[in-house]
């Protein structure tokens, strides 16, 4: 394993390097000094650990209380995304799996909490869109990430970037079958709102 590391990016609660692990491109996230989150690197570290069952996530390599080590991912924010890709079936094949993702933290009741402006918490790599940033997940009785990211497709600012690559989808009736969902957050009305995209 080779520690030698760049720094990546900086966040609120964290410090992100650049390293390669056991040969592998990886990033390691440790608490920012500045931060006065508690516990926040072993939160992401568990959660991460978690979801990687599920295929949600980066794959995580390592963690303990101070740092997890993970896959790095190499491509474009989701709306990076959206403004260079050409093919509006791949846009939406994209979205759908990003609601699928969001289905399964609400199935397993773990909120991202994030959902509603995940702007850098979306990366596609290769068309297949990749969950990042698991540092605030908590475990829920009222899951929120469908309803949060339906919210963000119908945000004024991606909605229009949607219609430049000529995706319509029907606001009102978004957000109708997304206050369904809310209060009852089945397969059935996940379904839907998956369907209308």
């Amino acid at each position: 394993m080779n520690m030698n590391k760049t720094l990546f990016a900086k966040g609120k609660r964290g410090l992100i390097y650049r390293i390669k692990w056991k040969g592998k491109d990886a990033v390691v996230k440790i608490k920012n000094p500045e931060s006065a989150a508690l516990s926040r690197i072993a939160n992401e570290g568990y959660y991460l650990e978690l979801l990687n069952q599920y295929g949600i996530g980066p794959r995580m390599f390592y963690f303990n209380d101070e740092m997890v080590a993970m896959e790095f991912i190499d491509g474009v924010l989701i709306e990076s995304f959206v403004k260079e890709c050409c093919d509006k079936i791949i846009i939406k094949k994209a979205i759908i799996e990003i609601l699928k993702q969001c289905y399964t933290l609400d199935y397993l009741h773990i909120n991202k909490a994030e959902m509603h402006h995940p702007v850098k918490h979306i990366i596609v790599r290769k068309n297949k869109p990749v969950l990042i940033d698991f540092e605030r997940c908590r475990k829920s009785i009222k899951v929120k990430n469908v309803t949060q990211f339906c919210q963000f497709i119908t945000s004024s600012r991606f909605s229009s970037l949607l219609k430049e690559k000529k995706i319509i989808i029907e606001k009102e009736e978004l957000i109708r079958l997304s206050q369904e969902y809310s209060r009852a957050p089945t397969k059935e009305n996940f379904e839907r709102i998956k369907n209308l995209i």
